[in-house]
């Protein structure tokens, strides 16, 4: 019963160690593109940071205005992450894939999704 016990936790551990390998802080400066219905790209961003509370807090960016963009509902666990923004009336829906170290997902405007990839910003 002790043996049994202690491969549990064991494994227990080597699971959490293995999650932790494939999560990404999402706190920093993200770039992307998006397509445009004329066929060009538009390029966007997102800056996230933490609040006082340790809440994650986001800025949208656009090359169409310098106004920083809000956004809400920001929420990632490492794997995932999500956020939406009244401003434009968006949301992102996405997943950190380690291959191409960026945030794979669909950005949905006015009902209207395409995919996104969130990649860190050079500094």
């Amino acid at each position: 019963m002790k043996i049994a016990r202690m491969t549990i936790v064991a494994t227990s551990l080597m699971l959490g160690i293995a999650a932790a390998a494939w999560a990404e802080d999402p706190i920093g400066h993200w770039v992307g593109s998006l397509k445009q219905q004329d066929g060009t790209s538009l390029n966007v961003g997102l800056k996230v940071t933490k609040d006082v509370d340790g809440k994650l807090v986001g800025v949208g960016e656009s090359a169409q205005s310098t106004d920083p963009i809000p956004m809400e509902n920001l929420v990632s666990d490492g794997s995932k992450i999500s956020f939406s923004s009244a401003a434009v009336q968006g949301s992102y829906e996405g997943a950190w894939d380690d291959a191409s170290k960026s945030w794979k997902g669909t950005w949905t405007q006015n009902g209207q999704g395409q995919p996104l990839a969130l990649t860190r910003a050079p500094n």
